[in-house]
This record gives C-alpha cells, structure tokens and sequence, in this order.
C-alpha cells in the first residue's frame, strides 16, 4: 500500500481554508490548534473544526484529516480532548501530538479519549533534544509515525536551520522508526514557501536520508513534495532493468554500476513491489 507523502498544516482559526485545503491535492491535511494559532484563537479554533465536520460530507472525502492538539502540558490540552470527544462519527483519520519528549505520552492522552478516538492513528512529533534524545521509546509508544519538527528543535538547541544542524536529529529519527518498524518518518516544514527550488532541495536531502514524507505549510508546496519523494522515470528504467536482469543472475552491472542483492530488493521496493521474493 502507497505510504502517505505530503501533509498540510490548516491553522484551525481559519476555517475558510478547510475545504480548500482537501482540494489541493495533500495525501493528508492536518487541521492545526498548536503552534500556528495564537493562544486568544484556539477557543475559536475548535469551534471551527466541530462546525466544519458537522456540515461536511465525510463520505465524499478522500484526503485524510488529522487534528494537531495541545501538548498534555499546554492549558488548552483538556479543551482540545474534549472537543475530540463530542466529534461523535466526524471523519477523523488522526491525531497528532507534538512537543513528544517520552514514552508515556500516548498513554496519557488515550486516558482522555474515548474508546474509539483510542482506535486512531496518532503521528507524535519530535521537536527537541530531549524528544531525539527518547526516539526509539517516543517510536514504540504506540504511534504510527514520527514527523520532525525543525523550528522548534532550532529554537530549543540553538542551532542554525541548516541540512547540517538537522542531520543529527534527522538520522536518529528514521533510525528509530526503522528500528520500531515504522513507517518512513515524515520530514519537517520548508518555511521560504516562496522558493520552490529551496523546498525540493530540502525535500531530496530528506528522502536521501531515509524520511518517506513531509510537511507542508502551503498549498503550493505540495506537488514538489510529492514529485521528489516519487520515483522518476529514470529511476523506473534503471529498477525494471535490474528486476528483468535478476531473474537468472543476483550479481551483474547495469549502465557501468555493480548490482547484487541489495540493490536488487531497492529496485523491486521502487517499483512498489515486495522484495520479499529475493532471499
């Protein structure tokens, strides 16, 4: 089954963006309480979304929909519970919890959930020294996937927003998603929405780190995402000339490279294929 690529943020104060944001073509919307909504708006915040989902028609959505809430620690977090819990049939896919720093955290929001909100995926995102530091315990919590949230982790540790900064934090997450065997962990946001360039360079330097998605903060940003994190055509040459070479040999040369196993099973999984076969 094709992994999720692209996730957008929609702040929940603006509810005019909803329906425009399932449009645009996003694998996944995330409808956001925490960081892009000021503190004065989020009462309006979750206002919006339990009017939204009591007029929209759940049936004819395809993209799914997420709801970033409030850390257990933040104020607004009991409000946000509460406003998942009164969204009886909405069609939610998830939720997502940032600021994950521990282990525990899943367990004390299901506390809060009913019994079929428990049932949902949940994406928890590292965003700090402490969160990398607790990956493989945050990955084996009970998430279905880490994304990574670089302002937050910049701010935290003082770094620059640079591919060098994030490398460290970026390799332990899609190590201890492997590890948990998790999905491909989802890359942080490209703020300079403006630059495409900026955004595809970002969004390859993740994929060739082993991330399998990414977050979006604008519209435009997610047919360049989905673009990089797909296979290119001459990605597909190289794989189909490799699986038709394998079928008698597992160590051979395709355009000058040496090929064996490995590279045979990176093929198949290219394709979308199972490398299961190969042993």
């Amino acid at each position: 089954m094709k992994e999720d690529v692209t996730y957008l943020f929609v702040p929940a104060n603006k509810k005019e963006l909803f329906s425009k944001a399932l449009e645009c073509g996003a694998d996944a919307i995330i409808i956001d309480l925490e960081d892009s909504v000021h503190p004065a708006e989020k009462t309006h915040g979750r206002e919006n979304i339990v009017s939204w989902f009591a007029t929209v028609n759940g049936d004819s959505i395809t993209t799914k929909i997420y709801i970033r809430i409030n850390h257990p620690e933040c104020v607004d977090f009991i409000h946000d519970v509460k406003m998942l819990n009164s969204l009886v049939g909405a069609s939610i896919t998830g939720i997502m919890v940032p600021k994950m720093e521990s282990g525990d955290t899943i367990d004390r929001i299901k506390n809060h959930l009913t019994d079929k909100l428990t049932e949902l995926p949940f994406i928890g995102i590292i965003e700090t020294a402490r969160g990398v530091h607790c990956s493989y315990a945050i990955a084996t919590s009970g998430i279905t996937r880490i994304a990574f949230g670089s302002l937050d982790y910049s701010l935290d540790i003082n770094c620059q927003q640079t591919s060098d900064a994030f490398l460290y934090a970026r390799s332990q997450i899609v190590v201890a998603s492997r590890v948990a065997n998790l999905s491909a962990p989802i890359d942080c946001v490209t703020p300079d929405f403006f630059s495409s360039d900026t955004l595809s360079v970002d969004a390859q330097h993740a994929q060739s780190l082993g991330f399998g998605a990414k977050l979006c903060i604008h519209p435009k940003q997610v047919s360049i995402v989905a673009k990089v994190f797909s296979p290119s055509e001459e990605q597909k040459q190289w794989a189909n000339k490799v699986i038709e070479q394998s079928k008698d040999n597992y160590a051979f040369q395709v355009e000058g490279v040496m090929v064996d196993l490995p590279l045979i099973k990176q093929a198949s999984r290219l394709l979308g294929k199972s490398d299961r076969k190969f042993k």
